[in-house]
């Protein structure tokens, strides 16, 4: 049985930070997806993350990327590019289907995202993962796709309809506390569900302990995962609770490792305006 999210009247921010994990939606890239009206056809920057992800998912093993599902994907590439949309996602949801039981389809996840965001398919997108978190609901990685396409589906809803946008974030928070009741130790659910805490007063300790465990887990291999982002997002909730001394000594430490991010950067120059 799901654990049920208690509804919560929540700002809108929150859901711009729920668009960073349109999976997770975190690309190789450093992109993340739009909650921009649909254009009339496939933005040219959609087509440019589609194909970059052909070369990332073609360089894998295929144990984690079967044949079967670099086919479809390649289909979808191509569709895209032809302006099918619809061919577009047909073989996306075929290339996610064929590999949903490994953890690693969240790289075909990405691309997917991506294409809901752009299209503003999100009720689509939202059918389609209800029916595979059904027929396999203990597959964590399921209901942190859902988690993710929630929190877009909100960010899309925050000018339109509110009492909606809340209801999105909600099942967004309890889509994630889904996947980590079925693993703990799930890095893309723990991240999502750490950063929508920090926009929820009361849960400091909370998100401060899960952004501490995503440090100390550091995966080696997170298929471009841009890990700043954790650095950035732990950050960001500390100058939001009024932490600055505590952000500084963590921004410190993100820097050193990672000298060249421009999102920690950007946190480095806010603190310093907020100096003077």
């Amino acid at each position: 049985m799901r654990k049920k999210a208690n509804r919560l009247t929540l700002p809108k921010s929150l859901v711009l930070a729920l668009l960073l994990f349109g999976w997770s939606s975190i690309s190789a890239s450093g992109q993340t997806p739009s909650a921009n009206p649909p254009q009339p056809s496939i933005s040219a920057e959609t087509l440019k993350f589609l194909e970059h992800y052909k070369r990332i998912v073609h360089v894998m093993d295929p144990k984690e990327v079967s044949r079967e599902a670099l086919a479809a994907y390649d289909r979808a590439v191509d569709a895209a590019t032809a302006g099918n949309t619809e061919g577009a996602f047909k073989a996306l949801e075929e290339a996610l289907s064929t590999d949903i039981k490994k953890d690693e389809s969240r790289v075909l996840w990405a691309p997917y995202s991506q294409l809901i965001a752009d299209r503003g398919e999100f009720k689509r997108a939202l059918g389609f993962l209800q029916n595979i978190s059904i027929q396999r609901p203990k597959l964590a990685h399921v209901h942190t796709f859902l988690a993710s396409t929630y929190g877009m589906y909100a960010g899309w809803l925050r000018d339109r309809d509110r009492a909606e946008m809340l209801k999105a974030s909600s099942q967004s928070l309890a889509e994630y506390e889904v996947a980590l009741a079925l693993d703990p130790d799930s890095f893309q659910a723990l991240m999502g569900h750490a950063m929508y805490l920090t926009y929820v007063p009361g849960k400091e300790a909370v998100w401060e302990a899960e952004f501490r465990r995503l440090i100390a887990m550091r995966p080696g291999d997170l298929h471009g995962f841009p890990f700043p982002s954790v650095y950035s997002a732990f950050v960001s909730g500390l100058i939001k609770s009024g932490r600055d001394a505590e952000a500084r000594l963590v921004l410190t430490e993100g820097l050193t490792l990672y000298p060249k991010s421009l999102g920690l950067q950007a946190l480095e120059t806010k603190l310093v305006k907020k100096d003077k």
